[in-house]
């Protein structure tokens, strides 16, 4: 195979062009926090799959198979993190299982009550959890901001966040943890 080939070209001859009308690449590339580690383990769980699905390339289901393994595992490795910085709130990720990608305020504090995490403790919490990607703020007429697409300058975010009047702020759940904690799509 000449190696001059476009990345479109070569992509196609590895793995499926489309995941649910999304261009395969973005999709895993959406789902791995825009960490390489990320994308380079989500995308070995998908060749994983394809491989004990005897496939000669990775197909769309290998590739939701091996997204929904990786989301396991990354909900579980930052609970660890979290038990790490937090303590006693390593299983606050749990709190979230089942809920609607996109929450309101009083649905994350809801959610946090649910889960025994002191009031006091709150903004901390949301702090960490937007640190580490989880949360993102919806940004009217520009999508989803992740501390990742402000250069991990989490007050850049918080900034970005503190724009908006506090009873229309909206938070999404990163799409890499969609799987790992059964959030509605």
């Amino acid at each position: 195979m000449p190696d001059n080939l476009p990345f479109e070209q070569l992509w196609c001859e590895i793995c499926a062009s489309e995941v649910d009308g999304n261009p395969s690449d973005d999709y895993l590339i959406e789902r791995s926090l825009m960490r390489p580690r990320g994308l380079l383990n989500s995308l070995m769980a998908c060749v994983g799959f394809a491989i004990n699905r005897g496939h000669a390339r990775i197909e769309a289901d290998d590739v939701k198979s091996g997204l929904a393994n990786y989301s396991r595992d990354l909900v579980r490795d930052i609970g660890l993190e979290l038990r790490d910085i937090m303590g006693r709130y390593e299983n606050v990720l749990y709190g979230f299982l089942g809920k609607l990608p996109r929450l309101t305020m009083e649905e994350i504090y809801l959610t946090f009550i649910d889960a025994g995490i002191e009031e006091a403790d709150w903004d901390g919490v949301i702090d960490v959890l937007i640190w580490y990607g989880f949360l993102g703020c919806l940004r009217p007429g520009k999508g989803v901001s992740y501390v990742y697409d402000v250069g991990y300058n989490i007050s850049m975010l918080k900034a970005i966040i503190n724009q908006q009047p506090r009873d229309s702020r909206r938070y999404e759940i990163n799409p890499a943890f969609w799987d790992g904690l059964e959030i509605q799509q």
